[in-house]
């Protein structure tokens, strides 16, 4: 199980997405209880954009075990692209509720208030407290990355305060806002990818 699981994972770095979903499928035909099997093998439909297949893989994972952060934290990233602002927004705070120190929900919350939520209510521009929760999400992030760093560095200078990462926040929502344009675009969002 763990040769497959550990090879599965090597093929989704190097982007053999299909050889992936082979391995963690024959992972999940040898232990059907393996959320992390599901979870991956979710992240590897999404990578495929086989949306709906992911968010079925998702959902098994979730069944086997209501507490495992990645898969809703994944299922919502999907929710997000696909204008579930809701779904989306309360996997992510499920994670979070999970584990306060897992950073990526707040990187994802942080996306789907700025962008994708202000995208729907558009009517009056860019909504301000959008901006605001997504700022304080990014900011989240940013305080959880910095701990992180701090406890794999043996450096105490890399810390910085959360009222110092303006600057970097305002650098991640502008990386955000230039890689998140082909996925507000995209042409494989489609009758046939609609969730």
């Amino acid at each position: 199980i763990d040769a497959y699981n550990d090879r599965g994972a090597v093929y989704y770095e190097i982007g053999k997405y299909e050889d992936a979903i082979n391995d963690y499928t024959k992972v999940i035909s040898l232990k059907s209880d393996c959320k992390e099997a599901y979870n991956n093998r979710g992240a590897s439909y999404s990578a495929l954009k086989k949306y709906k297949d992911a968010i079925n893989d998702y959902n098994e994972a979730l069944n086997i075990d209501s507490e495992y952060k990645w898969s809703y934290n994944n299922r919502g990233i999907i929710y997000s692209r696909f204008g579930k602002y809701e779904d989306a927004i309360n996997d992510f705070e499920s994670a979070i509720k999970l584990d306060s120190n897992f950073n990526m929900p707040y990187f994802n919350m942080g996306i789907t208030y700025i962008i994708f939520k202000n995208i729907e209510e558009k009517e009056d521009g860019i909504k301000k407290e959008n901006i605001k929760k997504g700022k304080d999400f990014f900011e989240a992030f940013l305080e959880i990355q910095n701990k992180e760093n701090i406890l794999n560095s043996s450096s105490k200078n890399s810390y910085k305060e959360p009222n110092e990462l303006d600057s970097r926040t305002i650098t991640i929502v502008n990386d955000i806002l230039f890689l998140i344009k082909p996925i507000l675009f995209d042409s494989s969002m489609n009758d046939d990818n609609k969730l």
